[in-house]
């Protein structure tokens, strides 16, 4: 089942599970899942501002040569982080791709057993 939590604003919701049995791997992996999610977009962040240290590097480059009668270096430090960024893509489309999936999961196993919850807490209640 494939889901995705999202506000009206179209961003995922941070869920908090309960501590149930039933849910408690999903819920492991939910939480390991969005922790990476954290760590491939600052991944990212980080390539973005390296990219713009080798764009101006490869520039420099590209003046020293024509300076020196020589021919275009070409972009070889942009092409190396370009690289990195499309890894990183890929890493993190795949992440909320799994995200998605456990999301899935985790509203499955909800209503497989809401009842049985809803008459755990109507016990407790009365």
């Amino acid at each position: 089942m494939e889901s995705s939590l999202s506000s009206l604003a179209g961003r995922r919701i941070r869920l908090d599970l309960p501590d149930f049995e039933p849910i408690a791997k999903t819920r492991t992996e939910y939480e390991k899942i969005t922790t990476e999610i954290a760590s491939a977009q600052a991944m990212l962040e980080q390539l973005a501002a390296k990219r713009e240290e080798a764009r101006q590097a490869d520039t420099a480059a590209y003046a020293k040569a024509l300076r020196g009668g020589k021919n275009d270096p070409g972009m070889p430090r942009t092409d190396a982080v370009d690289e990195e960024i499309v890894g990183a893509q890929r890493k993190l489309a795949a992440l909320q791709k799994a995200l998605d999936d456990v999301e899935g999961e985790l509203i499955a196993a909800v209503e497989q057993h809401r009842a049985e919850w809803l008459a755990e807490v109507d016990e407790q209640l009365e």
